[in-house]
């Protein structure tokens, strides 16, 4: 934020729980095999709801679907457009947000209202990578990655960490 201070530019910085990572809940940094083995059951469970309605749409035990990540994450938009019309007169034009891979999906995702399918096919954004969404409501809004950030350097891609940084529980 020193940064910030130097140009003169006035800024808000908020921390906002809603803009979280998904939560892997029980099956967080375990492989499928260890799933299996210590969650027999919920792991079947889950594998049951995601056959049939979706990754999307299945939540993982103690955990969350990504579906449910976009219903809080839309949540925040109400707060967002709020803190607009009470600064009108300061002119805020930008808003810089700094999540995790699957709210960053489905942040896009609410704000244009595309559909949940476009989450799904939708890949995870690498690390510090940089995507701006511009436009306006009479105009149109246009997505744009402009730094395509950073692979995860310390898994190998059949990780658990890599698999969650692509939105997967299994591989």
């Amino acid at each position: 934020m020193d940064e910030f201070d130097k140009t003169g530019i006035g800024y808000d910085a908020r921390e906002c729980l809603q803009l979280r990572e998904q939560s892997f809940g029980l099956f967080d940094g375990l492989t499928p095999e260890e799933l299996s083995q210590a969650y027999p059951s919920e792991y079947e469970h889950y594998l049951k709801h995601r056959t049939f309605e979706g990754e999307f749409f299945a939540p993982m035990p103690s955990g969350e679907s990504r579906a449910r990540v976009c219903d809080r994450v839309r949540g925040i938009f109400s707060t967002i457009l709020r803190d607009f019309a009470l600064q009108a007169g300061d002119q805020i034009s930008d808003i810089i947000c700094v999540s995790h891979g699957v709210t960053i999906r489905c942040a896009i995702m609410e704000f244009l209202h595309l559909p949940w399918e476009w989450c799904e096919k939708e890949p995870n954004p690498d690390n510090c990578s940089i995507t701006t969404i511009s436009g306006a409501e009479d105009r149109g809004w246009q997505v744009d990655r402009i730094f395509d950030g950073f692979a995860h350097p310390e898994a190998p891609a059949h990780a658990p960490q890599k698999q969650r940084e692509l939105g997967h529980v299994t591989a």
